[in-house]
């Protein structure tokens, strides 16, 4: 519950350009890590959000440090994953790749996630 490391990842340069937003700015997940309902995964070079949306159905959201990025970033991936099927009560996690982040969608697609439909410019 302590979000410090994931705010260092999320605010690394090569990683707050892909928070959406103007891409300005601190992020700051210390709410978000303090809410009972969220899980999150933080290792040495990545975190993996996990934000409750309602019983059962959960949304993912990476932050993946350069030197973490391809094979490390997978395993950690396929950690989370086992552990939210096998440990709690998720049945379902989506996700969503921006345009331009090829990152987040190779990751998404090695990890099994599939594109179910696709929103034009929702993000600047």
């Amino acid at each position: 519950m302590d979000a410090s490391r994931l705010n260092e990842i999320a605010n690394h340069d090569e990683v707050r350009p892909h928070m959406g937003g103007d891409g300005d700015g601190l992020v700051d997940f210390t709410a978000f890590a303090l809410n009972p309902a969220n899980i999150c995964f933080v290792g040495e070079h990545a975190c993996f959000l996990c934000h409750k949306l309602e019983a059962g159905l959960y949304e993912v959201h990476s932050m993946v440090l350069p030197e973490g990025r391809g094979a490390y970033a997978l395993e950690c991936v396929r950690e989370g994953l086992r552990f939210m099927f096998c440990a709690t009560d998720c049945i379902e996690i989506v996700t969503r790749c921006p345009d331009g982040n090829g990152a987040a969608l190779g990751l998404a697609r090695a990890a099994g996630f599939q594109e179910t439909f696709r929103r034009e410019r929702i993000w600047a």
